[in-house]
C-alpha cells in the first residue's frame, strides 16, 4: 500500500468526521435557540 494513498485517506476521514462534529454542533445550536426562543 502507498503511503500516499493512506495519507490521503486518513484526510478524507478527518474531513468527514469533522463535518460530522460540525452538523452536530449546529443541531445542539438550533435546539438551545429553539429552547430560549
Amino acid at each position: 500500500v502507498n503511503a500516499l494513498v493512506v495519507e490521503t485517506i486518513l484526510q478524507k476521514v478527518a474531513i468527514v468526521l469533522v463535518v460530522a462534529m460540525l452538523q452536530k454542533c449546529v443541531q445542539y445550536v438550533f435546539v438551545v435557540i429553539a429552547v430560549i426562543v
